[in-house]
């Protein structure tokens, strides 16, 4: 079976050692790779760190080692299966998130996480639903999964460990939940399927026994270092398992 990955960080593993891709800041065990030795698939994984529905649909994108071309251009008729994680970055979910962060442990900077607007959230559907299509347009027999982000807010998650303000932390849990419902209506309007991995690990969210994502860290992730508020090594597995499953 030919499998395509498409998708951003959550999908591309940076900072998960060793990396494949320094560019992309992909890793070499993201959950593409680990699923493809778990289903004997054979992969064409162009994940990529910081991409947005843009750079999957029709625009470039610009990285450390040079331009990667539109992902979708991947995807042939002889794809069977395509995975699909991205809209974080459009919403600015994580990059929110780090921005809190360190407004928390610099009392100097001002500034609060506002969630995004209806508008935000539609436009983001409407991207999904022009993947979707546009993997049908060009592999008609694929299967397509839209797989959400793990979850970085969960039951367990208090403000003040992970570094946020309290009132940060809510609009970040309102932006996560219309998140998953954004990606939830681009599968249900193009009989794509959805895979909540938000449900699956909202018990391994950041404060948990196990988090499946990391917390403040600081590192440099084109050399593989460790990157904050994104999937770890024990995430990216879960979700090649949870594929694994779904699939089967």
């Amino acid at each position: 079976m030919n499998y395509v990955a498409l998708g951003s960080s959550f999908a591309a593993g940076p900072g998960i050692r060793p990396l494949a891709d320094r560019g992309a800041m992909r890793s070499s065990k993201n959950y593409a790779r680990l699923l493809s030795g778990l289903r004997g698939l054979r992969l064409i994984d162009v994940t990529c760190s910081a991409a947005r529905t843009e750079h999957l649909l029709d625009t470039p994108q610009r990285t450390l080692t040079g331009t990667r071309p539109p992902q979708l251009d991947a995807v042939t008729p002889e794809t069977d299966l395509v995975t699909v994680t991205v809209g974080g970055n459009d919403l600015g979910y994580v990059t929110g998130m780090m921005a809190a962060s360190l407004r928390n442990a610099l009392p100097l900077l001002h500034g609060s996480v506002q969630t995004p607007d209806d508008g935000e959230f539609r436009t983001l559907t409407r991207a999904l639903v022009h993947v979707v299509d546009g993997v049908r347009s060009r592999a008609p027999r694929a299967r397509v999964l839209i797989v959400d982000y793990l979850a970085l807010i969960g039951p367990d998650t208090a403000a003040g460990s992970v570094g946020l303000a309290p009132a940060d932390l809510v609009a970040l849990n309102e932006t996560a939940r219309r998140f998953t419902e954004a990606q939830r209506a681009a599968a249900a309007g193009t009989g794509a399927e959805f895979v909540d991995i938000a449900a699956l690990s909202a018990g391994h969210a950041l404060g948990s026994a196990q988090p499946w994502v990391g917390g403040r860290a600081t590192g440099v992730p084109w050399l593989g270092g460790p990157i904050a508020f994104h999937p770890n090594a024990a995430g990216m597995r879960a979700v090649a398992d949870a594929l694994a499953q779904h699939l089967a």
